[in-house]
């Protein structure tokens, strides 16, 4: 029965590996000539992409700059309207991209397509790169000072940033 058995799979196996390594010779040029509408679609969707790239990156400064204001864990009375001047100030350049979002909107819902499949897909990386680079503040402001609302603004008012780039 084992003999029977590793025969079936030897052959499953044999034809599954013939089947992906074979193919008719006319088949090579359709594959070529297939790969071409891929590489014009992704060029027509770089502007979206481009854009999400960007609100990305602006959030990523701003995270950037957070953890600068708080590295040497000043007290929370002189970090709070640091950090709440330097949010109103990446709120404005996110509005700004939130328009070229919208516009991007009304202008090639294919790219806007884009800009969306590229948020979506790495969003969460750079949140949590964010959580990464502000821990030790978060930790702080949380475990040592207990100040919660330090820790909220550290932690979840820069994410907010996001949404005022994407709203509708």
């Amino acid at each position: 029965m084992n003999k029977k058995a590793f025969l079936i799979l030897f052959l499953l196996g044999l034809s599954l590996i013939l089947t992906a390594c074979g193919g008719k010779p006319g088949e090579a040029g359709n594959s070529q000539n297939q790969a071409a509408p891929a590489v014009s679609t992704a060029a027509a969707q770089s502007t979206g992409t481009s854009l999400a790239k960007d609100i990305l990156s602006c959030f990523d400064q701003c995270v950037t700059e957070a953890a600068g204001l708080s590295f040497g864990k000043p007290e929370a009375a002189e970090l709070t309207p640091k950090l709440q001047a330097l949010y109103k100030r990446y709120e404005e350049k996110m509005i700004e991209l939130n328009r070229k979002y919208l516009a991007l909107k009304a202008e090639n819902i294919s790219e806007f397509g884009a800009a969306n499949i590229y948020l979506g897909e790495n969003r969460g990386k750079h949140v949590f790169n964010k959580d990464n680079t502000l821990s030790a503040a978060v930790a702080f402001y949380n475990f040592q000072k207990g100040d919660q609302a330090m820790v909220n603004l550290l932690s979840n008012e820069i994410v907010k940033l996001l949404d005022v780039a994407v709203k509708m």
